[in-house]
């Protein structure tokens, strides 16, 4: 498993921050490798557990990026075969 990137809660919160919780909207780019990602949000929501590990749960608050990368998917699988 990768460790979070820099922007996401997750990471404040394995890197010093004196919260045990953060949430909100971060760029998809922050958790998915992929070039969609950088036009999209998602939402994360990130706890400290007991053990100090971090429990991130992302989620998206409207679909749009999942149809367009459906779409983007679609577009490259028909130029693979065409």
């Amino acid at each position: 498993m990768s460790a979070p990137s820099h922007n996401t809660y997750a990471y404040d919160l394995l890197h010093g921050s004196e919260e045990s919780a953060g949430e909100g909207d971060v760029l998809a780019a922050a958790w998915f490798d992929h070039e969609l990602a950088e036009r999209h949000y998602i939402h994360e929501h990130s706890i400290r557990t007991s053990y100090g590990d971090v429990l991130s749960l992302l989620w998206w608050k409207d679909e749009k990026m999942l149809i367009a990368l459906d779409e983007y998917e679609e577009q490259q699988a028909s130029r693979r075969s065409g």
